[in-house]
């Protein structure tokens, strides 16, 4: 599994990331009825895309930078990070999300998990076991992601070090590599 942080601060984090990572996803994939949105105009990098029409998703992929799905199918394609613009509601699905994830994962961390939970009552009140079960994994996850390190420019270059070391193909570490055309 790649490592996970957590953070307050989802645009930053996105802009820290497409710093040092060629394909950043944000999955701003919103169940919640109250959103805390991603806001895109708070990205530095001119290199963003939004996961609406083909052509956006083909020129994320050619010329790196951060795309923005709102989808939840997962279907992106291999990526060097992701942010959760809103954190999953159980271990199962954020395993899921992160699978083409190949070096780091941030977590949007709610100032409050009660949106989450109101959802879920709103879903399945009428029917106590899968309320029960529904509740039972959200406190799973809101643990797990509250034991995560808060993301860091320090902690996400550890981590890419690490993924240096540990890459065998030097070719891969160049082809993350911003485009020379990009000023910064």
């Amino acid at each position: 599994m790649i490592p996970l942080f957590r953070t307050r601060r989802m645009e930053s984090a996105a802009n820290l990331l497409v710093k040092h990572c060629r394909h950043v996803l944000v999955r701003a994939a919103y169940d919640n009825y109250v959103r805390i949105r991603f806001r895109a105009d708070d990205l530095r990098d001119p290199r963003c895309y939004f996961n609406k029409v083909p052509s956006q998703h083909r020129f994320w992929r050619k010329n790196g930078g951060v795309l923005i799905t709102w989808r939840n199918n997962n279907r992106e394609g291999p990526h060097d990070a992701i942010v959760f613009a809103e954190c999953p509601k159980s271990i199962d699905a954020l395993h899921a999300a992160i699978q083409s994830t190949s070096m780091v994962g941030v977590i949007y961390e709610p100032p409050s998990w009660r949106q989450h939970e109101q959802q879920i009552v709103k879903r399945h009140f009428t029917k106590p076991g899968k309320f029960k079960r529904q509740m039972r994994r959200l406190q799973i996850v809101r643990e797990f992601v509250e034991m995560l390190p808060e993301f860091s420019r320090p902690r996400l270059l550890s981590v890419l070090a690490a993924s240096a070391r540990s890459s065998p193909a030097p070719e891969q570490r160049e082809a993350a590599a911003l485009p020379s055309d990009i000023g910064h």
